[in-house]
């Protein structure tokens, strides 16, 4: 039997109006740690099992930092221009045409300047700003739109400071993070941020809200506050505990915070660093992410 093309479209509106309200959201993101060594035939439960075992995770989670959790990137390889044809496209499709917007430009740039400004104090103000000096000037509204747009798209998300005050979260700069480290890999990311947002995307995974910490000077930051078991737990993260600088910068940061919120336990995320360290308000443990990454921590 055949039907007029009108008569369809007419039943499609009118299933549409019955449905509506009637579904379900599932939100699915790319692997995690666990689930990209179980598309790469190893078992998460086994990791720890012999020093090879240990190795072989250990290079996975290297691989897992540049290659993120797409599964299609996962089981072909590293492949830039793929990730910035996937990037594009959620921008086209999840985006664009979704809500039409005519300065599509102007949102792809916002794109790659957060992506290339993953964990950085960022303000929409100054983003304003610096799109003006590059004669393309966007309004502070009109970012602010985008970024929720992309929000939405689960293509970035944030950490606002820490504050039981709802006019400081909305007023501070924010820290933002991308959803897949393949994105940043493909725009040349260093190390030091490819492990800061793939930590930051374990915890939004995890279903943590993220917060930071600034001191009221404003020249210590820690990276994450995490409320595990009741209890408010320092997170810094850092690729290279080696340099001496750096390291003190991050105890001070970590001793001063534990002070303020009355920790007894701070973290330090590393690469491949493992310690205990007893600073002057509590102990802080250095760990290497990927392990950290393969715990079932508490909500």
């Amino acid at each position: 039997m055949l039907y007029s093309i009108s008569y369809l479209e007419d039943c499609q509106h009118e299933f549409a109006n019955l449905l509506t309200g009637r579904h379900i959201t599932r939100r699915i993101l790319p692997l995690s740690f666990k689930e990209y060594l179980v598309f790469n035939d190893i078992d998460p439960e086994k990791t720890f099992d012999t020093e090879k075992s240990v190795s072989i995770t250990k290079k996975k989670f290297d691989e897992y930092m540049t290659r993120g959790g797409f599964p299609e990137i996962v089981l072909d390889g590293p492949n830039p221009e793929m990730s910035s044809q996937l990037f594009t496209d959620i921008i086209s499709r999840d985006i664009t045409s979704r809500v039409g917007i005519r300065n599509r430009e102007a949102l792809l740039d916002l794109a790659d300047f957060l992506v290339r400004n993953v964990g950085g104090l960022l303000s929409f103000n100054k983003i304003s700003r610096y799109f003006k000096s590059r004669s393309t000037p966007v309004s502070v509204p009109t970012l602010i739109s985008y970024f929720e747009m992309m929000k939405e798209a689960y293509l970035f998300f944030d950490a606002t400071i820490l504050s039981d005050n709802i006019r400081d979260r909305k007023q501070y700069p924010r820290k933002i993070y991308c959803v897949d480290n393949s994105f940043l890999s493909a725009s040349g990311t260093g190390t030091g941020q490819l492990l800061e947002n793939a930590v930051a995307g374990e915890f939004m995974r995890r279903g943590y809200h993220l917060h930071y910490w600034r001191s009221t000077r404003g020249d210590l930051e820690v990276d994450f506050i995490l409320d595990l078991g009741g209890k408010s737990h320092p997170v810094q993260v850092c690729s290279d505990m080696m340099n001496m600088a750096t390291s003190e910068r991050e105890y001070r940061a970590l001793d001063r915070c534990m002070n303020e919120l009355g920790s007894e336990e701070g973290i330090i995320l590393t690469i491949n660093e493992e310690d205990t360290i007893e600073l002057s308000h509590g102990i802080v443990n250095l760990v290497p992410a990927w392990k950290f990454f393969m715990k079932d921590l508490p909500m």
